[in-house]
């Protein structure tokens, strides 16, 4: 896309990560930690402000760049593997924090992501639970590095968001902007 999708500028031109970092904390008010993985030597780290609604959020490195989403589920995993994570990736600036309440609350161990009308999978809109990360960290060693394997071989629980719009994946710039514009019509913050 050009630039690291956590950076992109949202409505108000702070990056998307800052939003749904506050929305899970309205979501999730109690929440633990919160944490950003990013790439060992990803670009931009110095942009980075480690503070969201006057809690320190702490910088998670991949230790491994070619295993793709995989590498920030385990890194996430190895800071605290008997931790039950609420994951958000920065694809998804449409999630609320309504659908992120009922996604936390709605947890079935071992795994509990958001599917889409077609049937697939959002393992990265999930809670992982810490039978999951063995499985997810197994695969991994077998080269199967697809966070959706875990999801289908743990028979993990899967629900589909009450507002579709919440689950649009912005893989280019293109579905950034179409992002931009729906986000005038919706509440992210309920």
């Amino acid at each position: 896309m050009g630039s690291p999708k956590h950076m992109l500028p949202y409505t108000d031109a702070r990056p998307i990560y800052k939003h749904l970092l506050e929305r899970i904390l309205l979501a999730c008010p109690t929440i633990g930690d919160l944490c950003i993985s990013l790439p060992k030597n990803g670009p931009d780290l110095d942009a980075l402000e480690l503070t969201c609604a006057e809690r320190i959020i702490k910088l998670l490195r991949d230790s491994d760049t070619d295993i793709g989403p995989a590498a920030g589920l385990l890194a996430a995993h190895a800071y605290e593997p008997e931790a039950h994570w609420l994951v958000v990736a920065c694809d998804y600036p449409l999630m609320s924090a309504k659908e992120l309440r009922r996604l936390a609350e709605s947890y079935s161990p071992p795994i509990t992501c958001f599917k889409n009308v077609d049937g697939w999978v959002e393992p990265l809109l999930a809670v992982w639970g810490p039978e999951a990360f063995h499985v997810l960290q197994s695969n991994v060693n077998r080269g199967m590095n697809g966070p959706k394997n875990v999801v289908r071989t743990m028979n993990g629980t899967s629900l589909q968001p009450i507002d579709e719009v919440a689950l649009l994946n912005t893989n280019t710039m293109d579905a950034w902007q179409h992002a931009l514009d729906l986000s005038r019509d919706v509440n992210l913050t309920d």
